[in-house]
């Protein structure tokens, strides 16, 4: 059973459950994979137990700030490790970041493979220290499933509580019909909460929900 505690403060349901899904596929129980919509849930959450890790939004436009979440938990845990996500690319900010200790900063609209890969490399970096963290690296990816109820990653597949918000699954390369016509994913990339894709042969980008996989 996991012992590693994490906190993901972010609006996004989208966002928070793909965040979610991603950390328990390294085999983290994803029980101890807590969310929070806002700094104040995320503190709420914190001060009933407190995260060995924090992923958190900026939060620029509420009252009390996702760099004010991350000092309030450093207060009860001076070794948490955590990363950054922001809506617009801010020197400020990533010069505050940085005096933090955030192990990376992630500005939206991001990838999945962005934050996969900086995920990763956070991961092995703290599992230089961390016995628990390292060995989850060594994990091996389980086969993905054509089950419903699993969100597939590139990682493994790991089962979604149905307490977790619906989402439309997608990745790169898979075939879709968007407006009647075949095509295939090019990008899938989080903007503004929403997961949306860009297609290979259609212009623009789309929210995830309007193709539909085949």
């Amino acid at each position: 059973m996991s012992t590693v505690r994490f906190l993901i403060a972010d609006n996004s349901l989208a966002l928070q459950t793909f965040a979610k899904n991603l950390i328990s596929g390294y085999g983290f129980d994803a029980n101890w994979v807590q969310i929070a919509p806002n700094p104040d849930a995320a503190m709420a959450s914190a001060q009933k137990w407190t995260p060995h890790f924090l992923l958190t939004d900026c939060f620029s436009q509420h009252a009390s700030s996702g760099l004010e979440l991350v000092k309030a938990i450093q207060e009860m845990r001076p070794a948490v490790r955590w990363a950054l996500m922001s809506d617009k690319k801010d020197e400020t900010l990533a010069n505050q970041a940085r005096e933090l200790g955030a192990m990376f900063q992630l500005v939206k609209p991001f990838t999945a493979p962005d934050i996969k890969a900086a995920m990763h490399k956070a991961l092995t970096e703290w599992g230089r220290e961390n016995k628990e963290v390292a060995a989850r690296l060594q994990t091996k990816p389980v086969a993905p499933a054509r089950n419903p109820n699993h969100f597939v990653s590139e990682l493994r597949v790991v089962p979604v509580r149905q307490l977790m918000p619906a989402m439309t699954t997608l990745k790169v390369g898979d075939q879709v019909v968007y407006r009647g016509r075949r095509d295939t994913v090019r990008h899938v990339i989080f903007r503004k909460g929403e997961l949306m894709v860009q297609l290979t042969e259609a212009q623009g980008i789309m929210p995830a929900d309007k193709v539909r996989r085949v």
